[in-house]
């Protein structure tokens, strides 16, 4: 695990003037309805009861926030309580694995339901994309797509010990002009593909500020046209899963995860690092500095095949899920509304071993495979399923 250190670039100041909502969906792939106002008191809906998880051991070491140190937050209008935080030295480096061939997922029959039950309360859909083609879900290309390919800040991450380069073929970088690392696996798959530098022809790291490596992430929260600051799609309260089959290989590191608006609290969904293909790490950093993380055990090889990774945002507390099953619960992190990254990210020489950079055995390209992104909203009605539906993972090797 790496020393504890701020994962966000000073320069991604709190935006709350672009957070405010989303806009239509791309093609015929993606649906956004109107957001029910959340409600936060007890006094008007009833919490979401918080799971007991199954025991996990706690952590040695803490995965730190994407945030900088020197970042300067506006301030929440409310004050979250601070948890403890829980830092302590870093853990005995994980065994790298040799390298295996990357295996071609499996396409499920269906994108999910329009309703989930988690609690007995019943959520319904506010936004689902599907991915079906290369170009309709992004933003700034004229298609109404909700999802750009860098962050608020850039293209960069590198103080969070990110080697990535995040790039898009709407760059047109000199020599390797339309490079793109997304791609459409089958009909309905979104591929995000890193590789190295110098496997780019014409690419060199004097283009990208330097960086070894290339990489894809899309995010509801971006740069818009005129490189200003902008939110496609934002939501406080909610439950909110992708599906997807995860790269291995050592310094590979995919995350899916959240940012407060204002105040630039963080919920990691999911982190794995790729010397590890069955554990990830499921944490909060919360906008005082105080973070709480815990490996979770999969049980199985996420590289293997797709599963389901999500979060339930409620009053009563955030609660981690893989496969529809609970995982692990933390006091609530939010302030305001969050927006939604799904990266490809790549360890670079300042991130210790959390995940710490690739090596010869680190197989090349790495390819992220996503189904789908759904968020929900909680309704007033009940309803009696314990948990969401738990669909079999399967993929078929190359």
């Amino acid at each position: 695990m790496m020393n504890p250190r701020f994962r966000i670039l000073g320069a991604a100041l709190a935006l709350a003037s672009a957070a405010g909502g989303c806009s239509g969906g791309g093609g015929n792939s993606v649906t956004v309805a109107s957001v029910p106002a959340p409600v936060a008191s007890a006094a008007t809906t009833k919490p979401v009861a918080t799971p007991t998880p199954p025991p996990v051991a706690v952590p040695t070491a803490t995965p730190s926030t994407k945030m900088s140190p020197t970042a300067a937050p506006t301030a929440a209008p409310t004050v979250v309580p601070s948890p403890t935080a829980t830092p302590s030295a870093p853990p005995t480096a994980v065994p790298i694995p040799s390298p295996t061939a990357t295996p071609t997922p499996t396409p499920f029959p269906s994108a999910g339901p329009a309703t989930e039950c988690l609690n007995g309360n019943l959520y319904t859909t506010s936004f689902v994309q599907q991915f079906t083609d290369v170009n309709s879900w992004r933003a700034n290309n004229g298609t109404g797509g909700q999802w750009f390919t860098g962050y608020q800040w850039g293209r960069t991450n590198g103080s969070a010990g990110d080697a990535a380069f995040y790039i898009d073929k709407s760059l047109d970088l000199p020599n390797t002009p339309g490079y793109d690392p997304f791609g459409i696996s089958g009909s309905d798959q979104l591929t995000i593909e890193a590789q190295p530098v110098g496997a780019i022809p014409g690419l060199s790291p004097s283009q990208i500020d330097n960086m070894q490596y290339v990489s894809g992430l899309i995010s509801t929260g971006g740069q818009n046209v005129n490189g200003n600051p902008a939110t496609t799609f934002v939501q406080r309260y909610g439950y909110y899963e992708v599906m997807v089959q995860l790269p291995g290989g050592q310094g590979i590191w995919p995350s899916f995860w959240m940012l407060d608006t204002y105040t630039r609290a963080e919920v990691d969904v999911f982190e794995f690092l790729g010397q590890n293909t069955s554990q990830i790490y499921q944490s909060i950093h919360y906008f005082d500095g105080s973070s709480q993380s815990i490996p979770y055990n999969l049980g199985f090889d996420a590289t293997a095949g797709l599963h389901r990774y999500g979060v339930l945002i409620s009053p009563a507390a955030d609660v981690y899920y893989v496969d529809g099953v609970p995982t692990q619960s933390y006091p609530d992190a939010s302030q305001n509304d969050f927006y939604f990254m799904v990266s490809l990210q790549i360890g670079g020489p300042n991130s210790g071993n959390f995940p710490g950079p690739p090596n010869s055995t680190t197989p090349w390209p790495a390819v992220l495979y996503l189904q789908y992104f759904h968020a929900y909203v909680p309704t007033t009605t009940s309803c009696s399923s314990p948990a969401l539906r738990v669909r079999p993972a399967k993929a078929q090797p190359r």
